[in-house]
């Protein structure tokens, strides 16, 4: 009984968010259930919240050693990632500067990184620690994966290096949170590199507003 407490809040957040992804560029009504779907997500965490705490989701002990470390690491990784997918991708924006979706595109990263590093890698990492990770891995893929599915049943993306990369970056984000026990260095790694890759951009990307 007591799983099914821990575990309940995360799959109906889970189950969710991939609604969300899944209707987020449709029109109509379908357009409403991603609104409803994202509405219930914030629901159910914030109650989860009132019962387990803020803190002992998302982590403690932000200003230790073993953060800076980790954090460093995170700051590393979101610049070696994002400069890997610039010059891959051929793009000059972020080097051209930034605008003011900058602080939109880091709060995307920021919210990803809670939901999936933060609620459901850190709650359910009660029940296991590396199977949280696994779980908070392959729910971030599967959100991508319907986030794109327009793009990915075209020739403007590769199925299969797009899914080989958000594998690879969601785990080293979750590897990332559990060495240094709070969602700081995923949060940093991400947010950077939403931003140097999307922060150039004059408005948001088709795949935020759809």
């Amino acid at each position: 009984m007591g799983s099914v407490k821990v575990a309940l809040p995360c799959i109906i957040s889970l189950a969710g968010v991939l609604l969300f992804a899944l209707f987020a560029h449709s029109t109509g009504w379908s357009w409403l259930l991603a609104i409803i779907a994202l509405i219930i997500v914030s629901v159910t965490i914030a109650a989860s919240f009132k019962k387990i705490g803020l803190r002992e989701t998302i982590g403690t002990s932000y200003l230790s050693a073993k953060t800076l470390i980790y954090s460093a690491v995170g700051i590393c990784v979101g610049i070696t990632a994002s400069v890997g997918f610039l010059c891959g991708a051929m793009e000059t924006s972020f080097f051209k500067g930034i605008t003011s979706f900058a602080c939109v595109a880091g709060l995307i990263g920021l919210s990803e990184e809670f939901l999936f590093r933060g609620f459901i890698q850190g709650r359910l990492r009660k029940l296991s620690r590396y199977g949280s990770l696994l779980i908070a891995v392959l729910g971030h893929t599967v959100y991508k994966c319907l986030l794109f599915h327009s793009q990915l049943q075209t020739a403007q993306m590769d199925p299969l290096l797009f899914i080989s990369w958000t594998i690879a970056g969601s785990t080293v984000c979750g590897f990332l949170r559990e060495g240094a026990g709070n969602i700081v260095p995923p949060v940093l790694a991400h947010s950077i590199f939403d931003v140097a890759v999307y922060g150039g951009n004059i408005e948001a990307p088709w795949w935020v507003w759809g």
